[in-house]
Formats: C-alpha cells, structure tokens, sequence
C-alpha cells in the first residue's frame, strides 16, 4: 500500500470511527428514551387494567341493584293498585263513622293504631325502594363513568406503546448501520500500517461498543406461552393457570406476555454468559406480599400495590444483583429490545436503589 493509499485509508477509518461514535452516543440516547417509554407504558397499561377491572366490578353492582330496584317496584306497583282500588284500609271505611262515635276508647286506640302501622308501613316500603332505585342510577353512572376512564387509559397506553415501538424501530435501524460500518473497516495489516495505535484502539473500541450494543435483537413475536388474560384479576389474585414459567429459572411464573418476553431476554442473556438470567423472585400473591411487609417493611410494596402481584415484575441475581457488574450492564443495554427496564426509582440515584428489580412494559 502506498503512503497515498495509507493516508486515504486513515482518513476514511477516522471519519468512520467518528461517525461509528456518534451512532452508538445516539443509540445509548434511544436506549433510555425508549426505556423511559416502556416505564410510561406499563404504568398506562397497568391504568388501563385497573379501570377495567374496576369498570366490570361497578357494572356487576349496578346488575345487582337493578334486579333489586325491579322487586321494589313490584311492591311499589302493588301499594299503588291497592290504594287505587281502595287498599288494606279499604275495609275499615264503613267502619270509621261508627269507629269514631265509639264510647270504648280501647277500642278507638286499637284501631287508630293498626291505621297507623299500616300507613308506617306503606311509606317505609316507598322509601325503600327509592333508595334502591337511587343506588341502582348511581352505581350504573359509576360503571359508566369507570368505563370511560378505562377507554381512555387504553388509548393512552396505545400511544405510549406507539411511542415505545417507534424508538425501538430506530434503535434497530442504528443497530444495522453499525453492522454496515464493521463490515467497511480495512484489513489488520492495512489499518496497522495507516494508522497510530491510539486511534487503532479507538477505532476498536467503537466496535466493540457497537457490537456489544448490537447484541441480542430478539426475533419477531414470542410463542409458547399460551396463559389466559390476567388483566382482569386483581393484584395478588391471579390464578395458575393465566401465569406462565420462565425458562431456566424453576419456580417462577409471571404473566404470559411478560413470561415470552423474559424467555427471549434469558436466552440472549444465556448465549453471552453461559447460562440463562438467575431468577430469585417473580409473582407474588397477596399472601405473599402481605408477609413480605411484615418481614421487610422499608423494602416491600404495600400489598396489592407491587409489580410483582401483577406478574410484571422480577428479582433478579447471579451479578445482576449490583450495579455496574457485566451481567447487569448487559441487561441495561438489551432488557428493553424485550420490553424490560430497570425503573427509574430503583436507578442508584432513584429513590430506592434496586439493581436486581426489573419490570415488564411491553413493546
């Protein structure tokens, strides 16, 4: 190679590492705005199941008290035909001329008080039955109204999924003009001969954060965990069969979209370290959680508030568990191609640093 041709080479493995550089400073950016993202889209997906949840539980009542209201207007129906056609008291009627000019005043109170119990009781069943026709309106207006706020959640968790999934679009089309710059590098004799060793390393260091930011794209769609839909049960309560096992970690379940993405981040975890991500806690029934308070009271949720009691959540160990290890920094960089991230609260200038807590947020 002529001097000319190893100075051209310099120059275009320069502007390369340059542009290689600033391609991986902006993918570090859309790797936080996307985990940023993901963090908005579990919390609207997890608004947007609560007043779901919350909208069927008000609309049960509402079923509920409108039978109620129809066997109160029944009654209500038939007070009024009786007191149309003359009523119970119809046939004391010919009775009252004499009841009144009767010299026995027992007898007088007797009567004026079944008159009496028997109005009482006619008004006491009016009463009734509006309260419940009142309560019936106003638990069908609270159903309605906690359906909105459940349409309205869900289409705001749309758009933060929207947003999630566009970010991870152009997180992947920077990955594959990385790829595009490492097959473009010279020859290990060329490169040696062009250029210093400073910026060979530099050079090389570029690579390897390019590669390393590269590793482990998962494939399109996640299959073999067919749970039920778990949305509609509450926090802690989820039953067996609506959670799935995670793969290499024996004893953990989580919910079933949540469980296909960890499976996909495990194996690509697994083909960088040797073995699949080490798991110490993932669902969590209300029992659970409720122990867990009782033991760890400044670590625990309050029960029936945790991640972990939705299947969206999981504790995780074998280095992962401090920041800054190689296990953790690779799934800093690659939980969110799977839709997981490391919540901004358990970050080590969060509220409550927790390097081994990971959540779910879709994608």
């Amino acid at each position: 190679m002529t001097p000319a041709q190893a100075e051209q080479l310099a120059s275009a493995v320069r502007a390369g590492t340059a542009s290689l550089q600033q391609a991986n400073d902006q993918l570090d950016s859309l790797r936080a705005s996307a985990k940023a993202a993901l963090e908005l889209h579990a919390t609207a997906k997890q608004k947007a199941d609560d007043a779901a949840l919350a909208a069927a539980t008000a609309q049960q009542r509402a079923d509920a008290l409108r039978d109620q209201a129809a066997d109160a207007q029944t009654t209500l129906n038939r007070i009024a035909a009786d007191a149309y056609r003359g009523g119970p008291l119809a046939g004391r009627t010919p009775g009252l001329t004499a009841l009144l000019t009767s010299h026995d005043p027992g007898e007088l109170l007797r009567d004026v008080h079944d008159v009496q119990s028997l109005a009482a009781e006619q008004s006491s069943t009016v009463a009734s039955t509006q309260q419940t026709l009142d309560a019936a309106r106003q638990a069908a207006s609270a159903a309605t109204a906690a359906s909105a706020a459940a349409v309205a959640a869900e289409a705001d968790e749309k758009t933060k999924a929207a947003q999630a999934s566009t970010l991870l679009k152009a997180a992947q089309q920077l990955v594959d003009g990385l790829a595009a710059k490492l097959a473009g590098t010279g020859t290990g004799d060329q490169l040696a001969q062009a250029l210093s060793v400073a910026e060979r390393r530099e050079r090389d260091q570029q690579l390897t954060r390019a590669g390393a930011l590269a590793t482990g794209i998962p494939s399109s769609g996640a299959a073999g965990c067919d749970g039920s839909d778990a949305a509609a049960y509450p926090n802690g309560q989820i039953p067996l069969s609506a959670l799935c096992p995670l793969w290499g970690a024996p004893g953990q379940v989580l919910r079933s979209d949540a469980a296909a993405a960890f499976d996909e981040l495990s194996k690509a975890y697994a083909a960088h370290f040797g073995t699949p991500i080490c798991v110490t806690d993932s669902y969590r029934s209300l029992a659970v959680q409720q122990d867990l308070i009782l033991r760890k009271p400044t670590l625990a949720a309050i029960p029936g508030t945790s991640n972990h009691g939705w299947g969206l959540a999981v504790d995780l160990c074998d280095g992962v568990q401090d920041f800054g290890t190689p296990q953790h920094v690779w799934l800093d960089q690659n939980a969110f191609r799977f839709g997981w991230f490391h919540p901004a609260w358990a970050e080590p200038s969060g509220s409550r640093p927790e390097p081994w807590h990971w959540e779910y947020g879709g994608a």
